[in-house]
């Protein structure tokens, strides 16, 4: 289980439920994270950071949770930029922004990000083409 950390995985949903229907992978959830999986809805790609027993420990921008490695799907790729990185979008080098939030867009096969500039969220889907590291 050792080779799933520092990996970026992804799985099947955890937990969902609506009037049409049910989806319930929580025997895969570690038993006292289960409240908080079928209470709050959460991604399906994190950061596998360690491990734990038979689980891995996963994170993601505000979740960490113990899954067990049989419902992993697969890996992505390493994002260039995660959560509160300090970025400047190509064209506009006067503005720093910071990473709000990514996600893996599974048809273009890359993640987009998310910036705030100013405490403000800015709606444009971003790549990592079209940021610049910020420097220190």
């Amino acid at each position: 289980m050792e080779d799933f950390i520092n990996k970026w995985i992804y799985f099947e949903l955890l937990y969902y439920k609506d009037k049409f229907q049910t989806i319930d992978n929580l025997e895969f959830v570690h038993p006292n994270d289960r409240d908080f999986v079928k209470t709050h809805l959460t991604n399906t790609f994190y950061q596998c950071i360690g491990v734990e027993g038979e689980y891995l420990k996963v994170k993601s921008k505000n979740n960490l949770l113990r899954i067990k490695p049989r419902i992993i799907k697969g890996y992505l790729p390493t994002p260039k930029f995660i959560w509160g990185d300090k970025v400047i979008e190509k064209g506009k080098l006067d503005t720093e922004a910071v990473i709000d939030d990514f996600f893996w867009h599974q048809n273009k096969e890359q993640y987009l990000f998310y910036v705030r500039v100013n405490g403000k969220r800015k709606s444009k889907q971003l790549t990592d083409n079209e940021l610049l590291e910020s420097l220190p």
